[in-house]
């Protein structure tokens, strides 16, 4: 816990108890640790009886409006969230969900007076004892939200300053060469934690008396440039600003500085999934794409890592697979590259005529907005990164939208309503990713072969695509990701017996694809697949596999030869009688067998398998398995082999009809009974279905179960959650349960939603 930080908390603690105080502000500058004080407060109700039925902790931040914060309730209270509602609806549904609980809500930076009715937050008062804590830059808000007491936070006095500068700064920092210099550097941060941990760690593995010295002069020139007015357009942040901009110039290499600086395309206060943030510095020539994929992730990782440590980068809303960028930095990166970095992302934009000085502009990001036609903003000599993912309402792009655009290196049309490529792509001949995922392409033309410095080209979730020429993704010859994951399947097999070959691609081609390391497919065709297991190429670069609509095939076997294997969808396969996991030989008899990167496994529509393991299944068999979802599959009794997957944090059953206990059956005296990571559990239309778990089941990390269409489930009898969750289901199945028993224990946990 940062220093300082026990006193502080011990204010708060003060305040919740206090009847009298409702509402409590904690007010202070930009960096002197509101937000760390804030998830420390926020921690402590993770492992204490606290007497509230729900505890909320949200991030509001400049610009963020109504919507984002009923988002975060939502999520957290387990009501369904639809786009189309309107907020007024949203705020009904919030109010009514919590009109009759006790709860703690903690809003973190607020910089504009909130309006909790709009919200949907019942206002607290003694007669239901719930607490809202707020953190804020400016009194003012503490006044305009009428805010029972104010807490206000200042800087750090020297002494303590130092102590916290000298942990980040490691042990040369306090070497009796160097102490009074590295002192007067702390002293520069003004007692703000943030900039301590900021500049501290950029000094980190600096040794040298002289650099320490050229180190604080360089200091003290940016923070007499930001005191001079470098930066007029951000008030009251003005004490940060040079830290960063001092930190993020001692940055080791030109390499990380792009990177840190990439993030700053993305909306303000945006969780960026951390493949996503992969996949563009590897289509920017970021990452050394030299020995494949896993290198230049291993590499990206680390630069995540250090950029953390930096404080540039935070955890996302998903902190093992989500990163943020830090709003004062992303701000400051924007102003110093206003010539080059063109950013209107997530800013609600309709029309590119309102996007000025793109001719100049190398990266232009449009993402998240309202645009239906690019016009000519695509068209730029200069213009090096074009993102318009997530604009849905953009469905054409005209033939010569990229007459000019010869240095375009990275295009992602990605979730936009785009129903074909525009001809004239032929003319980006040096263009490295190409992202069209999740549109309504039809066809690949001719053209798109041309591209022969492409190196990613990603098609996931183009389920309408059809027409594949033959010799065009062969043409590809340095292409190292190749995702058509839910896509394109119809693969035809070179010698077809019988057939007249259609002039499509075929999996053959695939094997010319010699720097390939990553490859998404789908097959739909059971000689397509039977070709494409008797390659050890493909076989060793597949991580994304969907499997659909083989209606002869009888078997499956998910070998340990498919060591990239990440994700993994089978359906509607009706003569699939087994699914094998596992290994073979040696390695299914000794349960030596690995799956490691297995994350997600989705089966559907598999009305006669049976799921059978090939060799013995231990937790190290299938180590990061997260996600199951497993539907429409009959002869599935149980899934208690669960309780050997550590990682998991998801399951959804659904229409399987002979399941009675979903944990049940003789299991080995060394197998667990919990589920450590689970998070969510759905369970829909499982008539037999009679209980989770023939003994108490612990589930510490359970935040939201579903039930629905399953008549006979009993209460769960679950343990060792200290956060209270949601069940989701029919009312009638709710007042039909016996809750004699355990419903005391039970209740404190867990409150019920009506399913709407």
């Amino acid at each position: 816990m940062a220093l300082g930080v026990e006193l502080r908390l011990k204010e708060l603690e003060t305040c919740l108890n206090d009847p009298g105080a409702h509402i409590i502000g904690i007010s202070g500058p930009a960096g002197v640790g509101k937000t760390a004080l804030m998830k420390a407060f926020n921690n402590t109700f993770e492992s204490s009886n606290h007497g509230f039925d729900v505890v909320i902790f949200a991030s509001a931040s400049l610009g963020s409006d109504v919507g984002r914060l009923q988002v975060a309730m939502a999520k957290r209270l387990g009501l369904p969230w639809q786009e189309s509602v309107r907020k007024e609806r949203r705020a009904a549904r919030i109010s009514l969900a919590l009109e009759k609980k006790r709860y703690l809500l903690m809003l973190d930076d607020i910089w504009t007076s909130l309006d909790l009715d709009e919200v949907g937050i019942p206002l607290p008062d003694g007669r239901n004892n719930c607490k809202v804590f707020f953190t804020t830059r400016y009194e003012q808000v503490c006044r305009d939200m009428d805010a029972s007491l104010t807490i206000k936070v200042d800087p750090l006095e020297p002494d303590v300053a130092w102590q916290l500068f000298e942990g980040f700064a490691g042990k040369e920092a306090s070497s009796p060469e160097i102490m009074d210099v590295a002192r007067d550097v702390a002293c520069e941060c003004d007692g703000l934690p943030l900039g301590l941990m900021t500049v501290g760690r950029s000094m980190a593995t600096v040794t040298s008396r002289e650099e320490w010295v050229e180190g604080l002069a360089m200091l003290r020139q940016s923070k007499e440039e930001f005191q001079q007015g470098k930066h007029k357009n951000f008030p009251g942040m003005e004490p940060l600003l040079f830290h960063f901009d001092y930190s993020h110039k001692r940055l080791a290499s030109k390499e990380l500085r792009d990177c840190i600086a990439y993030c700053s395309l993305f909306p303000k206060n945006h969780s960026i999934e951390k493949k996503e943030l992969v996949s563009y510095w590897l289509g920017e020539g970021l990452l050394d794409d030299s020995c494949g994929t896993d290198r230049a992730c291993q590499q990206a990782e680390d630069y995540m890592e250090e950029l953390k440590a930096m404080g540039m980068l935070k955890d996302g809303d998903k902190p093992d697979l989500e990163v943020m960028m830090h709003d004062i930095l992303r701000e400051l990166i924007l102003d110093t590259k206003n010539n080059e970095f063109l950013v209107q992302a997530g800013t609600g934009l309709t029309k590119v005529r309102k996007v000025q000085n793109s001719a100049e502009a190398e990266k232009l990001s449009l993402m998240y907005n309202y645009i239906d036609d690019l016009g000519g903003v695509a068209s730029s000599p200069k213009l090096k990164t074009l993102i318009v993912k997530r604009n849905v309402q953009l469905k054409k792009l005209e033939d010569d939208s990229f007459k000019a655009a010869t240095a375009l290196r990275l295009a992602d049309f990605s979730y936009t309503g785009m129903k074909a490529v525009p001809i004239g792509i032929d003319r980006l001949v040096q263009l490295r990713h190409l992202d069209l995922s999740f549109t309504k392409i039809r066809s690949l033309p001719k053209e798109i072969g041309e591209l022969v410095n492409l190196m990613q080209l990603l098609l996931e979730g183009t389920n309408k695509l059809s027409v594949i020429p033959e010799n065009v993704i062969s043409n590809l010859s340095k292409l190292v990701v190749l995702n058509m994951y839910g896509s394109y399947g119809d693969w035809e097999v070179e010698n077809r017996e019988g057939g007249v070959k259609r002039g499509g691609v075929t999996i053959e081609e695939l094997e010319c694809l010699k720097r390939l390391s990553d490859l998404g497919i789908t097959i739909c065709n059971t000689m397509a697949w039977e070709r494409f297991l008797r390659s050890h190429t493909l076989s060793k670069s597949i991580g994304l596999l969907t499997l659909t609509g083989c209606r002869d095939l009888s078997s499956v076997h998910l070998s340990s030869d498919l060591e990239n294997l990440r994700e993994v969808a089978i359906s509607d396969c009706i003569s699939l009688e087994e699914l094998k996991i596992g290994g073979s030989g040696e390695e299914a008899d000794e349960g030596t067998w690995q799956l490691s990167r297995l994350e997600v496994l989705c089966l559907k529509a598999l009305y006669q398998a049976e799921i059978l393991w090939s060799g013995a299944l231990t937790p190290k068999c299938l180590p990061m398995l997260r996600k199951l979802d497993i539907s429409f599959c009959h002869r599935l009794k149980d899934i208690s082999w669960v309780l050997l997957l550590e990682h998991i944090e998801h399951i959804n059953i659904d229409t399987c009809k002979q399941m009675e206990e979903m944990i049940g059956g003789k299991r080995g005296v060394d197998v667990p009974n919990d589920l450590p990571r689970l998070k969510t559990l759905a369970l829909r239309n499982l008539p037999k279905l009679k209980s989770l778990c023939d003994h108490p089941l612990s589930v510490p990390s359970l935040e939201y179960i579903k039930v629905l269409q399953c008549p006979q489930m009993s209460l769960p009898h679950l343990t060792g959650g200290t956060i209270p969750g949601v069940i989701h289901g029919e009312k009638e199945w709710w007042n039909a349960l016996d809750r004699k028993t355990s419903m005391q224990v039970f209740s404190s946990f867990w409150f019920f939603q009506v399913a709407e």
